[in-house]
């Protein structure tokens, strides 16, 4: 039984679960351009110390941070665009949840779980945007620290690749 089915037969409350490292499981999935990949674009971008080292850099730490999240939902069976309602009503009555209407709902659930820090994240995404939007040039600061991120949030969940056992959510 999958995540999702889980989900949808029974109500969860996700903030009693706890993470327990488990031995032969594993939490990923896989795309033509990994999170990983992303994250070495990055870097390398980042390198050239110039506006447009920066600006790459700044884009693909945003695309490792949004691969990577995708990666944990596909992996437990969890289409990230297509939310079941059970989740949609968790976060809505959950205490945890970011009130912010701009960040998305998958971020919300990672938030709501203690999976992932949504503030920072969402920072990152705002920055990104308004390079994107507004034709903002980042600080070289700024995509320092996006960097950073995309690289804890990359390398914090890369459980097989870092040969560290998958969480397991214990009831």
């Amino acid at each position: 039984m999958t995540l999702l089915e889980l989900i949808k037969l029974i109500k969860i409350d996700f903030t009693q679960g706890l993470i327990n490292k488990d031995s032969g499981s594993e939490l990923e999935h896989h795309f033509e351009i990994s999170s990983k990949e992303f994250l070495n674009y990055c870097k390398k971008d980042f390198k050239l110390k110039n506006r447009r080292g920066q600006i790459n850099a700044l884009t693909n730490a945003k695309r490792a941070i949004d691969c990577k999240t995708d990666e944990i939902f596909l992996s437990i069976g969890l289409d990230p665009y297509n939310f079941p309602k059970a989740i949609e009503e968790f976060i809505s009555i959950s205490n945890r949840a970011n009130s912010k209407s701009d960040i998305p709902i998958k971020l919300k659930f990672l938030q709501v779980i203690n999976f992932a820090p949504t503030r920072i994240i969402a920072d990152v995404r705002t920055l990104r945007n308004k390079l994107e939007h507004f034709y903002t040039s980042p600080h070289e600061e700024q995509v320092s620290n996006a960097i950073e991120l995309a690289e804890l949030y990359s390398n914090h969940l890369a459980f097989r690749e870092s040969k560290i056992p998958s969480p397991k959510l214990s009831y």
